[in-house]
């Protein structure tokens, strides 16, 4: 699937009166979407391989969306959360596919790159294990390890 602002609009354009939204099926086989079709459709074939190898996939798939205020912008991704929590983000529409460690230290995605924390103690978690810290009380306080 090709990321196509255009192709979506002309897409959405087939809705009638009658019929409001239009199945993802159709942005799939028309190989046209935006962030919201592709992560989609991440999730959905997510869901098929775990139903196909259970014992393999035992996480969950999700697709997040994250909107910031500053400039109304919206972005929505994958998110596959192991047993034992670790995060993996497939995020089609940035070309990333990786833990949530590896997006957030990427540089090169620059302004890019969006908040893919769960919620706010996920993301002061991840900063104080950055700092070599622990996040204590909510994530609110910042203590760090003792070096030896």
């Amino acid at each position: 699937m090709e990321y196509d602002l255009a192709g979506v609009a002309e897409i959405s354009n087939w809705a009638t009166a009658d019929h409001k939204k239009i199945n993802l099926g159709a942005y799939i086989s028309e190989g046209k979407g935006v962030c919201r079709h592709m992560a989609l459709t991440s999730q959905w074939l997510g869901a098929r391989m775990k139903d196909k190898y259970p014992t393999l996939l035992t996480g969950e798939f999700t697709v997040p969306v994250n909107q910031r205020t500053s400039d109304n912008a919206a972005h929505e991704w994958t998110r596959y959360t192991t047993p034992s929590g670790k995060v993996y983000i497939i995020d089609p529409a940035q070309k990333f596919v990786g833990t949530l460690e590896e997006i957030m230290l990427d540089g090169s995605k620059g302004a890019t790159r969006w908040e893919y924390f769960a919620n706010k103690q996920e993301k002061d978690e991840h900063e104080a294990r950055l700092i070599g810290g622990t996040a204590i009380d909510g994530g609110r306080f910042w203590k760090r390890k003792n070096k030896k």
